[in-house]
């Protein structure tokens, strides 16, 4: 789980053809486009899914460029602003607004779902909606319910962690209840379900539901997690948001100093790891064709796991 993520071969040209999409479907100048190419979520594509051919890759990228345009875009500015973004979700308008939040992820909900159509115009969703019509065409009815069902956790887990703050939850969690709320909104369990569709892994919905591969997911949710709180550590400090694990460590520690906390992360991160080594022990065995699908699945893990950004961060497009 820790080896060095290899590059899918198609990175240059698919990069090329999705920024250039990217950036004429949501209307941008050519600062904003260098500063999206300096971020390189193609390169995040191509760590996700290096053996897709150019499509599937180019499926990956174009998500990622809509759950980053979707989670962290700037109020009033659908896309990567100038300096830090404003994640509407975290701290901006949506943060403590129920309403406002269930009728956003409604609309991409009836996306998903086929119910909505929308035009370019509507450039997030519209990004969104072609994602889906290329993932939909393309999987098998178990892959299509792995899609709609990773995408309702990270919905769900939006919802709730509106709930919590709009209620003025956030002081009193517990580093478990954290945990357990990021793990959802971090936007892993969706990104796992776009990397089993470019790598053309198919597995029956019994198996993926299996406590062992459902525990491999959280546990790379929960890596990605611990990264990125500490990567964005001082830009949450600076903006004042309180999803961070090293500021939840810090506070629930009694007023420790931040390298302490660190610390204790470090040994939250050993425990994943030892857990996803439990895990792997106790998978069963479905026969040759399953088996070898299910370590295609294990060795997607490490995409989301490894990447780091390439030229900077997206909180600084």
């Amino acid at each position: 789980m820790a080896a060095e993520p290899q590059i899918n071969p198609h990175y240059t040209k698919v990069k090329t053809q999705a920024d250039a999409w990217i950036t004429r479907v949501m209307k941008k100048d050519e600062a904003w486009a260098a500063r999206n190419a300096s971020v390189d979520l193609a390169f995040l594509a191509s760590c996700w899914a290096p053996g897709a051919g150019d499509e599937g890759l180019r499926v990956v990228v174009d998500w990622n460029h809509w759950v980053f345009l979707f989670d962290d875009r700037r109020r009033n500015d659908p896309g990567f602003g100038t300096g830090l973004m404003r994640a509407e979700f975290d701290e901006g308008h949506l943060r403590n607004d129920l309403a406002a939040a269930r009728r956003e992820i409604n609309m991409m909900l009836a996306v998903m779902d086929g119910l909505l159509r929308v035009q370019e115009e509507d450039a997030v969703r519209f990004v969104f909606q072609t994602v889906c019509d290329r993932v939909g065409k393309q999987s098998s009815l178990d892959l299509q319910k792995c899609w709609k069902t990773m995408h309702q956790r990270y919905f769900d887990g939006l919802l709730q962690q509106v709930e919590d703050t709009q209620a003025q939850l956030s002081h009193t969690r517990s580093i478990q209840q954290y945990m357990d709320m990021r793990a959802h909104t971090i936007g892993v369990y969706p990104a796992i379900a776009l990397a089993l569709y470019a790598a053309g892994v198919d597995l029956p919905e019994r198996v993926l539901q299996h406590p062992c591969l459902q525990e491999c997911m959280r546990i790379s949710a929960e890596l990605v997690t611990l990264v990125n709180d500490i990567a964005s550590f001082q830009k949450d400090l600076m903006l004042n948001v309180e999803l961070n694990i090293i500021i939840l460590v810090r506070r629930n520690g009694k007023g420790i100093n931040t390298q302490k906390a660190v610390d204790e992360i470090g040994v939250m991160i050993k425990a994943c790891y030892q857990r996803w080594h439990h895990a792997l022990a106790g998978m069963p065995t479905w026969g040759e064709k399953i088996d070898r699908e299910v370590c295609n699945f294990v060795d997607l893990q490490d995409g989301p796991v490894s990447w780091r950004p390439r030229n900077g961060s997206a909180d600084n497009a």
